[in-house]
């Protein structure tokens, strides 16, 4: 994940952090504190969706087992055998790649889609974050929206899940989460910056297809997921679609 034109913070999750904003938003109105312990030695269990109160929970829609992997139409993303800690507490799996440009340091539990720390390929430098940045709620209903401001708010994601939505893509046709992800940048207040990432997630499957746009001004250089080392941004706005995924031994 990268941010804004020649931001020194990005996420796709390179960050330099300048000040390390302790706190973490979980709901739209509202930030609160995640004590590390519960983040790093809770017992977590996916549990499946409430559809009948409308509670689609995150952790069912993008899979984070080791081995899984993705190849979509404008690079490749796989789960690799080992898990390491950022400086946070959190826990998560490498979000490996081949074609894009950042490997994030991800968990699908308590936090939601959570990243902590990364690598920035091809060279594998490290960056810590200082901060869990959620991309996704743990849990959400259609229609809801929520917030997470970092670093005193010079950063924000705003994700709002659109609804179930059928997607057809070179893999096949799924029925799939749309989520999209406005990302605000304004560490400059003199040159903000924002982009949207809309990613559709289908059950046990995980993403299928990831687009991003509307970005403002058109050069902001901001992505999520799909940001590439040589900064052609001609295929980072591309759809990533979903060709082919090996997800829990299942082969789509």
């Amino acid at each position: 994940m990268q941010s804004g034109k020649s931001r020194l913070l990005a996420v796709e999750f390179t960050i330099v952090i300048i000040c390390l904003f302790y706190s973490l938003g979980i709901a739209a109105d509202r930030v609160v504190v995640i004590p590390l312990n519960t983040i790093s030695k809770s017992n977590f269990n996916c549990q499946d969706d409430d559809t009948a109160n409308n509670i689609y929970r995150t952790c069912n829609y993008f899979p984070l087992e080791n081995g899984n992997r993705w190849e979509f139409t404008t690079g490749s993303r796989l789960s690799l055998n080992s898990e390491q800690s950022c400086s946070t507490g959190l826990t998560g799996i490498r979000y490996g790649t081949n074609g894009y440009e950042y490997e994030p340091i991800m968990q699908n539990k308590e936090l939601g889609l959570a990243a902590g720390c990364q690598y920035e390929m091809p060279q594998n430098d490290f960056s810590d974050f200082g901060v869990n940045m959620v991309f996704i709620n743990p849990e959400m209903t259609i229609g809801q929206t929520t917030t997470h401001p970092y670093f005193e708010g010079n950063w924000t994601f705003i994700t709002t899940l659109v609804g179930l939505e059928q997607v057809v893509v070179p893999s096949g046709t799924y029925d799939a989460l749309k989520y999209e992800i406005v990302t605000n940048d304004v560490a400059d207040p003199l040159d903000p910056c924002s982009f949207k990432t809309t990613i559709w997630l289908a059950k046990g499957i995980g993403p299928v297809k990831i687009h991003r746009t509307e970005a403002n001004p058109a050069d902001c250089s901001g992505c999520l997921f799909v940001c590439r080392p040589d900064n052609n941004y001609t295929i980072v706005n591309t759809p990533a679609e979903l060709i082919r995924a090996d997800v829990g031994g299942v082969q789509y």
